[in-house]
């Protein structure tokens, strides 16, 4: 969300930059991401409430069956979408394990929507907190530039060139 909004800044130069039709598709894709994982918990909700009478009475109202029918495919076809394109992105040596991932997508898609409800919620409440994932601090300087660990010296990018002038510029102890 916050990501859309700072794009839309300047929603021209935007458009200028990409050009109308990719401008267009952007729009949609992010209206569509978030739209999918704010809406997912009402689909799931309103599924169970209707499963619900319908094991109690037997029968649901046509207009309760017509939504109880559309939730339940959009549902299914969000879940089989994001499956499909998910494993088509897997080398053969990991597709073995994928049917874990399949069980676990309707967890998934749930903490989706929970993360997209409370990020909206920071968004309009809090707007300018960051809430950053805590790590341990790994206690090592690392040089953007020239990815150089300032306390040994080493290089921590495989493909970048590691010369004595670039180790004496990133105050290596060496």
């Amino acid at each position: 969300m916050q990501t859309w909004l700072v794009h839309m800044r300047g929603p021209r130069d935007l458009m200028r930059d990409l050009g109308l039709g990719n401008f267009i598709l952007m729009q949609i894709l992010f209206a569509g991401m978030v739209v999918s994982a704010l809406a997912h918990v009402f689909f799931v909700v309103t599924i169970i409430a209707l499963s619900t009478i319908l094991l109690m009475k037997g029968s649901l109202p046509t207009t309760h069956a017509a939504i109880f029918a559309l939730d339940i495919f959009n549902v299914v076809a969000g879940y089989a979408a994001f499956l499909v394109l998910g494993r088509r992105t897997l080398a053969p040596s990991e597709r073995p394990g994928f049917w874990k991932v399949a069980l676990a997508t309707p967890i998934y898609w749930l903490a989706l929507s929970h993360g997209a409800w409370r990020a909206l919620w920071h968004l309009v409440r809090r707007p300018h907190l960051w809430e950053k994932t805590p790590h341990p601090p790994t206690g090592r300087l690392v040089r953007r530039e020239t990815a150089i660990d300032v306390q040994t010296g080493t290089c921590l990018k495989a493909d970048a060139k590691v010369t004595p002038a670039a180790v004496r510029q990133s105050g290596s102890p060496r």
